[in-house]
C-alpha cells in the first residue's frame, strides 16, 4: 500500500526542514497526532537496524492514540532535504512501514513537503487496504497540516 501526500507551505524550505528533520525526536511539540516522543540512540534499536550516520538523531519513539512505535533513519540527505525512516513495533496487521519525506523550495518564502509512505499489510488485512489507506491518509494529512502551521508560525514570529 502506498500513500503520497504533498502540501505547499508558506515558509522557506530551510524552516520546514528544521522542524521536520532536525527536530525529528521532538515531533510531539508540533504534531497533534503524537501524544509523546523522544529521541533514541542506536543502542535502543535492534542490531539489524541500519541507521544513516548523517542523521541528526538515530531514531525516535512516538506514541499516538493507536500505537507506540520506534522510527529510525535509513537514509538522510541534509543538502537534498530528503530522508527515509523505517518503523518498528508495528501493530500486528502491518509487516513493514517506511516513509520518505522531502522538502523542496518553491521560491524564497514557499516550499513543498511530500511524504511517500509504503506499508505492507499482513495476510487478510490486505483485503481491507482501501479503508486502511483512507484512514492513514487522513492521519498523514493532519501531520502535514500541523507541520504547515508550525512552520508558518515560526516565520511569522521571525
Amino acid at each position: 500500500m502506498h500513500v503520497h501526500i504533498e502540501t505547499e507551505i508558506d515558509a522557506p524550505a530551510q524552516v520546514v526542514w528544521q522542524v521536520l528533520a532536525h527536530e525529528f525526536g521532538t515531533i510531539e511539540t508540533w504534531s497533534s497526532t503524537v501524544v509523546s516522543s523522544r529521541a533514541l540512540t542506536v543502542d535502543e534499536l535492534p542490531d539489524d537496524a541500519r541507521v544513516d550516520p548523517a542523521a541528526p538523531v538515530a531514531a525516535r519513539q512516538t506514541t499516538s492514540a493507536f500505537v507506540t512505535a520506534r522510527e529510525y533513519f535509513t537514509a538522510f540527505d541534509d543538502a537534498g532535504m530528503v530522508f527515509t525512516f523505517a518503523a518498528l513495533d508495528l501493530p500486528f496487521f502491518l509487516t513493514r512501514a517506511m516513509n520518505t519525506s522531502r522538502v523542496e523550495a518553491l521560491d524564497a518564502g514557499r516550499s513543498r513537503v511530500t511524504f511517500d509512505v509504503d506499508m505492507v499489510l499482513w495476510g487478510p488485512f490486505a483485503l481491507g487496504s482501501g479503508l486502511m489507506k483512507a484512514r492513514f491518509t487522513k492521519a498523514m494529512r493532519a501531520v502535514h497540516a500541523d507541520l504547515k502551521a508550525e512552520s508558518e508560525r515560526r516565520c511569522a514570529e521571525g
